[in-house]
């Protein structure tokens, strides 16, 4: 069974019928799974604007692409109703426990969404596949893979000193705190103190961290008296990296304080802001999550 077919079960629904899952998408480069319904209004918007797409990727552009719509209707009729306006495949509607264990898998909390995966592994691509297909109409960045944390961060930076590379701040021992906060938030402006004194203590005590904000301000001149208040680097206001890297890491509010190391990418922590407030001297720096002991 191939690696879609476990992901998907082994048959899928055509407009001519039911077709082997293996047969339709199993050699696909990427296979959206479009998680919508009928009684949704935002994905009634979104469907004709996601077909005209899917018909230019798959015709004009000749992309080995694909779509399984996996409905949250609430009954076979209207998800023959819906269905009929759309050009791609569906996961039958009588599969409801399949299509549960895929929201679930993908921790599907709204609809629509839409989720790539690579249709030869059945690995998951990305799960912001709306932004990733809608944002791309040449195709060029298909199958929409995303970048690595390196590529995400870029090479410079801005710094109230001397320029900054990435490979200033990339190395074995070295910590890199990516921190997303605003000048607007009152609890960033409360934390920013607190963490501008930690990172001077840290760094005196001679160990080797970096902090790159990621800003959400509204304006470039709220950039620049916040960014003022901090004696490490910055990604430039506007700049599209710090949505990326927010996506990257499920950003959901502010302040938040992301650990990685220097050396892997891999991240250290990603409560960093609760790590660093409970030990604002730095003793358990990197600040490793401490283990969760099972019984």
């Amino acid at each position: 069974m191939s690696a879609l077919a476990q992901l998907l079960g082994d048959e899928l629904l055509s407009k001519d019928g039911k077709v082997k899952t293996a047969d339709v998408a199993g050699d696909k480069d990427a296979v959206a799974l479009y998680f919508s319904a009928h009684w949704c209004g935002p994905c009634r918007g979104f469907t004709p604007q996601l077909a005209a797409q899917y018909k230019k990727l798959t015709g004009e552009l000749g992309k080995s692409f694909e779509v399984v719509f996996v409905s949250s209707d609430k009954d076979q009729a209207s998800f023959d109703e819906y269905y009929a306006e759309q050009p791609w495949l569906a996961l039958p509607f009588e599969a409801r426990d399949l299509k549960a264990s895929l929201s679930k898998k993908y921790k599907v909390q709204g609809i629509p969404t839409l989720v790539i995966v690579d249709g030869k592994t059945g690995e998951l691509i990305t799960r912001d596949g709306r932004s990733a297909v809608m944002q791309d109409p040449s195709g060029a960045a298909f199958p929409w893979k995303p970048p690595t944390l390196w590529e995400a961060l870029g090479k410079d930076f801005l710094s109230q000193q001397d320029d900054v590379s990435i490979d200033d701040i990339k190395g074995p021992g070295k910590v890199i705190g990516l921190y997303f906060s605003a000048h607007w938030c009152p609890p960033c402006k409360a934390f920013t103190p607190l963490l501008v004194k930690t990172y001077n203590k840290v760094r005196a005590d001679g160990k080797q961290l970096e902090i790159i904000f990621c800003s959400s301000d509204r304006t470039t001149a709220s950039f620049g008296e916040y960014f003022g208040e901090m004696p490490w680097l910055a990604i430039p206001h506007g700049d599209t990296r710090n949505e990326a890297l927010s996506s990257m890491f499920d950003v959901n509010g502010i302040p938040t304080l992301v650990l990685i190391d220097g050396a892997t990418g891999e991240v250290i922590n990603a409560s960093g802001r609760s790590a660093v407030s409970a030990d604002p001297e730095g003793a358990n720096f990197p600040w490793h999550p401490p283990p969760v002991w099972s019984t």
